[in-house]
């Protein structure tokens, strides 16, 4: 159970990183995808402004993290269960 807590670490930062990345594209195809028609939020124009900004470089490392960091868990909770 101790070893874990490094995949779960990964895990969290390869679906943040991956979320980040989703959004960034969203924004980028599509301006107006999170911004209500009345209402102006300085801090959606924030977000997805950073999204924009890092999407690509977020994708390329927050989508190999996660898969690898599952197949890993996946691999190490297959071996606890033979033991």
């Amino acid at each position: 159970m101790k070893d874990s807590k490094p995949v779960t670490v990964g895990i969290l930062v390869g679906l943040l990183l991956t979320v980040i990345s989703v959004v960034g594209f969203v924004c980028i195809r599509n301006p107006g995808a999170f911004r209500a028609e009345n209402i102006h939020s300085y801090s959606v124009e924030q977000v997805c402004g950073f999204c924009m900004e890092v999407w690509l470089p977020a994708g390329i490392i927050g989508l190999p993290m996660l898969l690898v960091s599952m197949i890993v868990s996946m691999v190490r909770e297959s071996r606890n269960k033979e033991q």
